[in-house]
């Protein structure tokens, strides 16, 4: 059994959790029918977890390389077979969270998806169009929950310092508030009058 698990993927859901139909369907639609894959059977764990065992270890890595997948509008993440996930309540060390800004409703692209780089892999940045429809910055990483999260950052502007909350969470519709940390960004300039009227992305 053992050696069957090593060329397992784990699916973890982070939120809801579909149905083990739905993830089936899900893998024999992407997996199997797109790109080639040789699945031997999938089944539910326990909890959040499900797990696809394939022929070879090389199809296997293939699907980990598949990011953030969402499944029935449920979004999850893929880990190798690791025999900790069999431990109750397990959850992975890295899960997608929404990191978001209040008070700042449009940031220019780039250094918005450089500052939040420095917390994790970006995985998804909602598009904005208009700033009177937003009142915060918005971005999907994946967070290292062993490492201190950050509860706000500190932009510097010349001799203007502009201290700005950090909310985090594993939904995308209800932040919560995040730990612990400070980052300092130099040469920006007024971020108000700046960015006032551009969208992200």
């Amino acid at each position: 059994m053992q050696e069957l698990l090593q060329k397992a993927a784990v699916f973890y859901f982070h939120d809801s959790v579909p149905s083990l139909d739905a993830v089936r369907t899900w893998v024999t639609s992407v997996w199997r029918n797109k790109q080639r894959l040789r699945v031997v059977n999938t089944r539910f764990l326990e909890g959040r977890i499900f797990v696809t065992i394939f022929e070879t270890q090389e199809d296997r890595d293939a699907a980990l390389a598949t990011t953030f997948p969402t499944i029935r509008g449920n979004t999850c993440i893929l880990l190798p077979w690791t025999p900790k996930v069999e431990q109750p309540n397990y959850t992975p060390t890295v899960l997608p969270t929404w990191i978001e800004l209040p008070g700042f409703p449009s940031w220019q692209s780039s250094f918005f998806q450089r500052w939040v780089s420095r917390l994790g892999p970006i995985l998804k940045i909602p598009p904005t169009s208009c700033q009177l429809q937003y009142n915060s910055a918005r971005a999907c990483i994946l967070w290292d929950t062993t490492k201190p999260q950050p509860q706000h950052i500190t932009l510097k502007s010349g001799d203007r310092v502009y201290q700005q909350r950090i909310l985090a969470s594993l939904t995308e519709s209800q932040p919560a508030i995040g730990r612990f940390a400070t980052w300092n960004i130099d040469g920006l300039a007024d971020l108000h009058r700046k960015y006032k009227l551009r969208s992200f992305i």
